[in-house]
């Protein structure tokens, strides 16, 4: 039932604190450390020796010298970065923390354990103010601040446009799978998908320690390869069904098109290795999908969504 459906999308709108957010970020790539005597505070950069114990034995991955640490940024087990804070130069103390449940290491997991930290440094992070000046280093083309905020400005639009628009065409799909029903997968057809997905992300799990392709499917995707076969079916049904009944073709120019900018999304050196490498077949039908893709777009109903649902 492709009459009336319907997908929430995102106003692609840009705010002045989104500029203004942005210039901040941009800002930050000039920031300079400058030492300080005081005690550290949240967003200072430490320099810091550290050495982790368990039951009074030192760990594996636990120490560290000349160790540099942003305060706040959460790079360390919680409680470890806000225990640095408030201490000076030259201090050494403990840390009684714990690690999370879910942490990677199994030994660890859920472990207390003591941190003995030695302060070394304290920088302060000085993020110069935007002006011209900056701006010519910042930007190609503009040369005042209001030049370069209309530039920004400009950017965010397009990258919020573009976020948009996949949004759309990953929300149309989502919409249209809940209206589709497979009556039966063709057996052999199933086990071919399962197998490409196996020999797809089985040097992925295995990256991660994990022998079993499922497992690693379920943690990243919360699909067995199973049903991820089924819904790459389901798709490939719903392109060909959408193809038929709107009578929509990928024509020698567009398949042309559409290679050379695959190939350059992926970073292939030219169409002909993309194309020996996936093979015509495969290209034309991702060529294909991202044609019905647009029909569905262009003929679904765009709600925007409420801020409060963003």
């Amino acid at each position: 039932n492709l009459e009336g459906l319907e997908i929430a999308v995102d106003k692609a709108e840009v705010s002045d604190d989104d500029v203004n957010n942005r210039l901040g970020t941009l800002r930050q790539r000039f920031a300079t450390l400058v030492g300080v005597d005081r005690p550290a505070q949240k967003g200072d950069v430490v320099t810091i020796d550290y050495e982790g114990k368990k039951d009074g034995v030192a760990f594996d991955g636990g120490t560290a010298q000349d160790q540099q640490l942003e305060l706040g940024s959460g790079s360390f087990i919680d409680g470890f970065e806000d225990g640095i804070i408030g201490h000076n130069i030259g201090e050494t103390f403990d840390l009684n923390l714990t690690f999370p449940e879910d942490y990677k290491s199994e030994d660890l997991a859920g472990q207390a354990v003591v941190f003995t930290v030695t302060l070394d440094k304290i920088s302060e992070v000085i993020v110069p103010e935007l002006t011209d000046e900056l701006v010519a280093e910042l930007s190609e083309s503009a040369k005042t601040i209001e030049d370069y905020k209309k530039e920004v400005k400009e950017d965010l639009e397009t990258s919020n446009k573009q976020a948009a628009e996949s949004e759309q065409q990953q929300n149309v799909w989502d919409a249209l799978m809940e209206q589709c029903t497979v009556e039966k997968y063709p057996k052999d057809k199933k086990q071919e998908t399962i197998d490409n997905i196996t020999t797809q992300y089985g040097s992925i799990a295995s990256m991660y320690g994990m022998d079993d392709v499922d497992t690693f499917l379920e943690q990243a995707f919360g699909v067995t390869s199973e049903v991820m076969a089924e819904n790459i079916i389901k798709q490939e049904y719903a392109v060909d069904l959408i193809a038929e009944k709107e009578n929509l073709k990928v024509s020698d120019e567009e398949y042309k098109k559409g290679l050379e900018e695959y190939a350059t999304q992926y970073g292939y050196t030219d169409s002909a290795e993309l194309e020996d490498a996936v093979g015509k077949k495969e290209v034309k039908r991702a060529l294909l999908q991202d044609k019905v893709t647009d029909w569905l777009v262009d003929n679904c109903k765009l709600v925007e969504k409420d801020s409060k649902d963003s």
